[in-house]
């Protein structure tokens, strides 16, 4: 019996020692089979492996248009102006800022001088907004101060020193801080001055029969009255300028914008003129018709001629 009793309790030992062996967790080996499952990767929190998730998209190269809406709206954040709107369309980009931390210019070049180039230096601050590039060139053709005690520029963009379609303005206080920037800036790589092929002298003569072509239908009257018909040049100078293509956004051209003036018909005349190809353009009356002040007796009109000068249609009467 005692034999009995001393190989149970050895066999009661070994049972217990080998249910203590199997109730005890062991480490996974980093060794272990790929199919196996870790239970310490498993139990991760949600949001850490939500973190991972992220950073691995992040990884994935993003479409050139992913990066740009991106790098806008980091620059908009960096800004944080009170208004902002942007317009892309082919070359041409229209923007306006307002309020926020828009940055400085250069007060007294800009008002004594009329140098661009501190609202240069801002436009190309801000290029992911503006689209405005290293090549950016840009004239002040006007400042003058606000009831806010700062001032306003107007500009113009040029290419080559030729005027272009894209104008703009910029607002700021007495200290030079900016609380308004806007314009509509046009990309300077699509414009080829080499295509200039057509000189100014080339253009006048080219314009001339044209506004007399325009006037023609007016003659009669002035016939039967034996006046002839003059074509003289306008007291402004003609002027080489780029356009945007009507029917694609993406093309400048350049021409010239030449001024005629007629008599007997009396009219005020721009003349475009293809600076690559010599071809008309398009021509239209700038004549604008005023009624005449006191000084003139006899007709009641006032003829301007577009170029911010005045000829009287009567005679002054002492």
């Amino acid at each position: 019996m005692k034999k009995v009793a001393v190989i149970a309790a050895v066999l009661l030992a070994v049972l217990a020692i080998g249910a203590l062996v199997m109730l005890t967790p062991r480490p996974v080996s980093r060794s272990a089979d790929p199919g196996e499952i870790n239970p310490v990767a498993d139990a991760a929190p949600v949001q850490k492996r939500k973190l991972s998730g992220d950073r691995a998209a992040a990884e994935v190269p993003l479409a050139a248009d992913e990066v740009k809406d991106r790098a806008v709206q980091e620059a908009l954040a960096r800004i944080a102006p009170e208004k902002v709107s942007r317009k892309v369309a082919g070359i041409r980009t229209e923007f306006s800022l307002s309020g926020g931390e828009i940055g400085f210019v250069d007060v007294e070049s800009i008002v004594r001088d009329r140098d661009p180039h501190s609202v240069i230096a801002l436009l190309q601050k801000h290029q992911v907004l503006t689209g405005a590039g290293e090549s950016l060139e840009l004239e002040i053709d006007r400042v003058y101060s606000t009831r806010r005690g700062g001032h306003r520029a107007r500009y113009y963009q040029t290419i080559g020193g030729v005027p272009t379609p894209g104008r703009g303005s910029v607002g700021f206080e007495a200290s030079g801080a900016v609380y308004n920037l806007g314009a509509i800036l046009v990309d300077p790589s699509t414009a080829r001055l080499s295509s200039v092929k057509i000189l100014q002298p080339e253009a006048v003569a080219l314009a001339r029969p044209v506004a007399a072509n325009f006037v023609e239908p007016q003659r009669p009257r002035f016939e039967e009255a034996g006046k002839p018909l003059r074509v003289v040049d306008a007291r402004t100078p003609p002027e080489l300028r780029y356009f945007l293509e009507p029917d694609a956004a993406n093309e400048l051209f350049a021409a010239w914008r030449i001024g005629v003036k007629t008599y007997n018909p009396p009219d005020d005349l721009e003349v475009l003129i293809d600076a690559e190809t010599g071809a008309v353009l398009g021509v239209k009356s700038i004549m604008e018709i005023r009624p005449a002040q006191t000084a003139c007796t006899g007709v009641a009109f006032r003829v301007c001629d577009g170029f911010n000068a005045q000829e009287e249609s009567c005679s002054r009467t002492a």
